[in-house]
């Protein structure tokens, strides 16, 4: 990036014109939703410096985007890691959907306030909660988050992390979106919501 921006450059522009390539295909047999991502984030923020995410990553990003929305695919972009900081940059370049949220990582609220109408957030459950448990914990941590970051609608709630879980824990974050991500949600309460 120091040294040779003109040769990571010409890299990241050619890793685009493939994944185009295959936006193409996509789009062409239907596509509605397309899911992409980079890790862009550590557990303490970024990974790059903002000029060097404008100056490499987004004239690429939005070729991409731009394609998919230009036909009206949803995009969907995943990257881990506190990424609260470039919010602005995901949104202006038209993502719809950020994942997967990292709980740990990032400041839930901040993240919801800054997004809300403007980007879906995905995930938010930690993924360290869900491999330990146990399941009362998981299913009181589902219901706070749902309320915290679903009050007013774009979020699907589930894992921070995509990995393989104890099925009876990931079990009891789903039974706990069933039972409390209907709408109207309820509010008040210690954790957020009524009972």
């Amino acid at each position: 990036f120091i040294t040779e921006p003109g040769a990571v450059k010409e890299l990241l522009h050619r890793i685009m014109d493939f994944d185009l390539a295959v936006a193409k295909h996509y789009v062409k047999v239907g596509v509605e939703i397309a899911g992409m991502g980079d890790d862009l984030g550590t557990q303490r923020g970024p990974l790059f410096s903002p000029e060097i995410l404008d100056a490499f990553f987004v004239p690429e990003y939005r070729r991409l985007f731009d394609f998919y929305k230009q036909r009206g695919v949803i995009v969907n972009f995943h990257s881990c890691g506190k990424i609260s900081s470039i919010l602005d940059t995901f949104m202006n370049l038209g993502v719809d959907v950020l994942n997967p949220v990292q709980a740990n990582a990032n400041d839930l609220q901040f993240v919801r306030e800054r997004t809300q109408g403007r980007m879906a957030l995905q995930g938010g459950i930690s993924s360290a909660l869900i491999v330990s448990g146990p399941v009362g914990e998981i299913r009181r941590e589902v219901r706070r988050r749902i309320c915290q970051l679903g009050q007013d609608g774009g979020y699907f709630c589930g894992p921070d992390q995509g990995m393989p879980w104890p099925e009876e824990h990931i079990q009891a974050l789903r039974d706990a979106v069933d039972e409390y991500g209907r709408y109207p949600l309820g509010t008040g309460g210690e954790d957020g919501l009524s009972s």
